[in-house]
């Protein structure tokens, strides 16, 4: 198990249950994404989030989020290279400027 899975268990040992933990689900730094999870761990994680006061939807994330920066400490510098380059790709092609159906105008009236 990668550090960051591992303090992200660490901080749910070390909550008290009392609160449910802030779960952005509106922020411009967050991204909702589906992802398909077989039905036994689906029926696992929504368990889980009860237990830990949460919803399955918040946990899915900081699972996810956990998973990905632990990936990328165990991926070969060749490969981190190309991801990298790749996240640079989809950011260019985001850009209003680069997207043919929005108007950019930089004077702007």
């Amino acid at each position: 198990m990668g550090n960051a899975m591992e303090q992200l268990l660490s901080g749910f040992s070390q909550s008290t249950g009392q609160n449910e933990p802030s779960c952005d689900l509106s922020s411009s730094a967050i991204r909702l994404v589906k992802a398909p999870v077989r039905a036994d761990l689906s029926l696992q994680l929504e368990a889980m989030a009860h237990v830990l006061h949460t919803t399955p939807e918040c946990l899915a994330g900081a699972i996810l989020n956990a998973a990905i920066v632990d990936l990328e400490d165990h991926l070969g510098e060749a490969l981190l290279g190309k991801v990298q380059q790749e996240c640079q790709v989809i950011l260019d092609a985001s850009r209003p400027e680069n997207n043919p159906s929005v108007v950019f105008n930089s004077g702007g009236t």
